[in-house]
């Protein structure tokens, strides 16, 4: 997440809103960084390139709940762009909207 806030400030995009997505994988209770994504990530994720924190926050809603509630008005037409592990696609595919 302080990634995708300080690239999309960096960029010139602090409209785009970032969300808090969860804390570890679907099939663990923590997460840490792999060999392999830290060999073609960097283990910062964006090539080790050192850039400026943003001086924004997340939004206060989760990810699992923005995409939840983002179905119901958008359906097919939402874009949702993961910028990392897409466990919250999963959380939120074990748990359907309904109606």
């Amino acid at each position: 997440m302080r990634n995708t806030l300080a690239i999309t400030e960096l960029l010139g995009h602090p409209e785009v809103k970032v969300y808090q997505g969860l804390p570890h994988s679907s099939t663990t209770d923590s997460f840490t960084v792999g060999e392999i994504s830290a060999f073609i990530h960097g283990v910062n994720g964006i090539g080790d390139v050192e850039i400026p924190n943003s001086s924004r926050a997340p939004e206060t809603e989760s990810a699992v709940d923005f995409i939840i509630d983002a179905v119901k008005p958008y359906g097919k037409e939402l874009i949702y762009v993961p910028t990392g592990p897409m466990t919250n696609i999963v959380h939120r595919a074990r748990h359907p909207v309904s109606g």
